[in-house]
């Protein structure tokens, strides 16, 4: 890469330490897994294209830069071309590298259609690598993930996986357990973000999402609508300005509830609509909740100062521990997938 483009990278490397002082690197989804997609990216140039791309677009919209705009569509389609050609020859030594990419352009694709797609690689790149998943540098993603922590080597996406009526009913009744108290529990949070307008907004977004798929959660909503429900949430790291690691290494509690409940809307969202459930996409977010937890069950209680109100963690967390609970309940089920060949959909 040319220098004067390595300071995307550079600025990666520094955020993500600023992350790692604080001990909050681990809450930020795939920004835990930086050092291993780092040393990737030395080995394949699609890798370090992706961390390019996903740099340079958070400076052009923190800094409203055009230059590092176009940097980063340059990156971001080197990164798919790469990809695309990694696909094709497929193989135990570049398969950790194109599972790094693949999730790193999930939290960057321009669309919920392209999303769509990445996702299907996203899917087969996951089955592909299921009997040798220890032996993965990201073995700990596999072992996250309830596809594959139970040992199962035959596991189906999601969307093919609840065709029994008394499994599907469990679901509705969860879903709407959860819809319910997110509802509540983001309405009550939504006053504690009042002094963030940016934060604030997003909340009430999670709370417009919640209410929208529990009215319709029940019904036969095509796929694009799903991913159009939870696109938002899957870029907000590097296409919102709001997103801020400066705040989140400052360790601010109302930060990490925000998070917490953005996290729990979209495992909520996975409960309900199992289409969305690709490889990855809850069990991270699931992790991120418990560590959030983790860090604030050092401090019982918190003053708001916003609502200046004394708020209990234990209180504040109940709807994101409970779709924690309910997610890691219903699991998947053993069925064949159909998912023979290695492909890479063309519509990337």
């Amino acid at each position: 890469m040319p220098l004067a483009d390595l300071r995307y990278l550079y600025q990666t490397v520094l955020a993500v330490s600023v992350l790692d002082l604080s001990g909050t690197s681990d809450m930020c989804l795939l920004l835990g897994e930086f050092r291993t997609m780092f040393q990737l990216a030395t080995a394949f140039d699609f890798v370090a294209h992706m961390l390019a791309a996903a740099s340079a677009e958070r400076l052009a919209i923190q800094a409203k830069s055009h230059e590092a705009s176009v940097d980063a569509y340059r990156y971001h389609t080197l990164a798919l071309k790469g990809l695309r050609q990694a696909m094709q020859s497929f193989s135990r030594s570049n398969a950790d590298a194109i599972l790094a990419t693949a999730l790193g352009c999930s939290y960057q694709m321009p669309d919920c259609r392209s999303l769509m797609a990445i996702v299907d690689c996203i899917s087969q790149t996951a089955y592909q690598m299921r009997t040798r998943s220890k032996e993965s540098v990201f073995c700990g993603l596999f072992e996250h993930d309830h596809r594959y922590s139970a040992g199962e080597t035959e596991m189906t996406p999601a969307r093919h996986q609840l065709d029994r009526p008394e499994e599907n009913e469990n679901r509705h009744v969860f879903a709407r357990e959860l819809f319910d108290e997110g509802i509540k529990a983001i309405n009550r949070l939504t006053t504690c973000l009042q002094n963030n307008p940016n934060i604030a907004a997003v909340t009430r977004q999670l709370r417009d999402v919640l209410t929208l798929a529990h009215e319709r959660h029940q019904m036969d909503i095509p796929a694009k609508e799903q991913y159009r429900l939870i696109y938002p949430f899957t870029a907000w790291f590097t296409k919102n300005s709001a997103a801020s690691f400066i705040d989140l290494s400052n360790r601010d509690p109302l930060l990490f509830l925000f998070l917490a409940h953005m996290y729990a809307v979209v495992v909520t969202l996975a409960v309900a609509l199992p289409e969305i459930d690709y490889p990855f996409f809850a069990s991270m977010r699931v992790k991120g909740i418990l560590e959030i937890n983790k860090k604030m069950e050092k401090e019982s209680w918190f003053t708001c100062v916003a609502c200046h109100a004394f708020h209990s963690f234990d209180q504040m967390m109940r709807f994101p521990l409970r779709a924690v609970e309910i997610y890691q309940l219903l699991g998947p089920h053993k069925k064949d997938n159909g998912y023979k060949d290695t492909y890479f959909p063309a519509s990337i």
